[in-house]
Order: C-alpha cells, then sequence, then structure tokens
C-alpha cells in the first residue's frame, strides 16, 4: 500500500483496515513410557489496503500428533503434521481524480505440506543398570 495524502484522496480512498485472529491447541495422554500428544495452530488476517478491492487473506495452520514411548531397550517417537495454508491478494488500478477503481489482478496460492518423522534409536546399546537408570529418571519427568 502506497499511502495517500489527504489533499490527494478521493471517493475511492477507504481507511485500511486489518482483523486477525490466533489459536493453540495442545494436549497429551499416557504415561512416561507411552505418550500420544495432539496440537493445532491457527490463524486468519484479512488486510484492507485502502480501497474497496484491494484486499489480502491469509489462513491456515499445523495440525499435529505425536508418540513417545518407551519399547524394552530403545525409545521410539513418531511424529505427524499436516499444514494447509492459502493465500488470497487483489490488485487494482485507480482512475483519474481516484474516483474509480478497477480490479486488474488476483493471486490465489494454496499449499497443503504434510510431514512425518519416525525414529529415536536411542537405548539400543544400553546396559541393564543403565537402562534401569534411564527408566528411573524417565518416572521423574
Amino acid at each position: 500500500m502506497i499511502p495517500v495524502a489527504p489533499e490527494s484522496r478521493g471517493p475511492v480512498d477507504v481507511p485500511a483496515d486489518a482483523e486477525w485472529w490466533n489459536a493453540f491447541f495442545k494436549t497429551s495422554i499416557g504415561d512416561v513410557r507411552h505418550r500420544l500428544t495432539f496440537s493445532a495452530l491457527a490463524g486468519s488476517d484479512d488486510r484492507g489496503n485502502g480501497t474497496p478491492l484491494q484486499r489480502n487473506r491469509m489462513e491456515g495452520g499445523t495440525a499435529q500428533v505425536s508418540y513417545d514411548g518407551l519399547h524394552r531397550a530403545a525409545t521410539l517417537a513418531a511424529r505427524v503434521s499436516v499444514s494447509p495454508n492459502s493465500f488470497r491478494q487483489s490488485f487494482s488500478t485507480v482512475g483519474a481524480g481516484r474516483a474509480t477503481e478497477v480490479l486488474t489482478s488476483t493471486q490465489d496460492t494454496d499449499s497443503l505440506t504434510t510431514r512425518a518423522i519416525v525414529g529415536h534409536p536411542f537405548g539400543l546399546n544400553l546396559s541393564p543398570e543403565d537402562r534401569a537408570a534411564l527408566i528411573a529418571f524417565l518416572k521423574t519427568l
């Protein structure tokens, strides 16, 4: 947005504005040996650029499920997340005297990202004493 001096403004000019929100959620179930966690983050914004037709809109978020577990002599962790996002923007041309506005183009971008991670071979070579000490420590968390 390019600011327009008050003396140059015309009927097409409106105040720039912005509305937005964000949210976060997280919960876990399980115990020290097995834990399942769900989390989500979402947000949206809508911005006006000073004319009725020029707007920017964005919305999206991420949802994730994770598992952490202690299995015999090893730990296991697995994570899966999905992130859908969208962006919309409009462009216009303002006529002489800033009296009219014509929509010239729009930009729409949607994306979806999915990630999965499995791993955590920690603990495969622990002695029985070290394994017992690790389990005792994890129980204190």
